[in-house]
């Protein structure tokens, strides 16, 4: 009984059952031209149903965006956190003079982040992002006018504790230290706060545009 030619082509893959004489050692031979147009289905199978191997390029590649943009919101908003935190500490324990220039750095920086987030708002043609930048915006500049305040909070009480009729008066010292030690952690603490909250808005709405045009991109590929 002739076995008969089973044939399937895939893309530049062309799968050709063989003459049964040329493999005549192998006890089975009579099944390699059915296992080879199984094979063949099940390639044409994957490239119909994509999602059954996850074997589509653009799923890769978003899946690797996708990745980066969870790292890099993750421990963007640590660090920021972290830094935040470090920052009330020495405002709290150093005086005045040194926590100055490290308060005015944390203030330049995050009112530069602020200033770019409005110059970017209307740059934005997609509303929903706009209206996250203009959020990213407003939290940061309502960080930097807290931290502003937590360095006059600062000057002020070092200045007041550096008077003489005050250092002679313990419990008067006391309730200015520990006064300005709430305020302080407090105001700084939710300057911290909002910095982040603006940080995260921003950093999503960038990733969040990326992957709309990576998205674009490896369709029109």
């Amino acid at each position: 009984m002739a076995i008969p030619k089973i044939s399937r082509t895939f893309g530049p893959i062309h799968f050709e059952d063989l003459d049964p004489h040329r493999f005549g050692i192998f006890p089975n031979v009579h099944h390699i031209g059915a296992f080879r147009a199984e094979i063949a289905d099940m390639c044409l199978m994957t490239e119909a149903v994509p999602h059954r191997l996850d074997c589509k390029k653009e799923d890769f590649n978003m899946l690797y965006v996708k990745l980066y943009s969870l790292i890099s919101r993750s421990v963007g908003y640590f660090i920021i956190s972290v830094s935040g935190l470090l920052y009330v500490q020495r405002i709290l324990s150093e005086p005045a003079d040194r926590v100055i220039p490290l308060a005015l750095t944390a203030i330049a920086t995050i009112a530069a982040l602020s200033a770019l987030c409005f110059s970017y708002v209307p740059c934005i043609s997609d509303e929903v992002d706009k209206n996250s930048g203009l959020y990213a915006g407003e939290k940061f500049l309502h960080s930097t006018l807290l931290m502003i305040q937590t360095l006059f909070l600062k000057y002020v009480a070092d200045q007041l504790l550096a008077i003489d009729s005050i250092k002679e008066i313990l419990w008067l010292q006391m309730t200015i230290s520990i006064t300005v030690g709430v305020l302080l952690f407090g105001i700084g603490g939710y300057a911290v706060t909002m910095a982040a909250l603006g940080f995260d808005s921003l950093n999503k709405t960038l990733w969040s545009h990326f992957e709309k045009l990576a998205l674009k991109n490896l369709r029109n590929i």
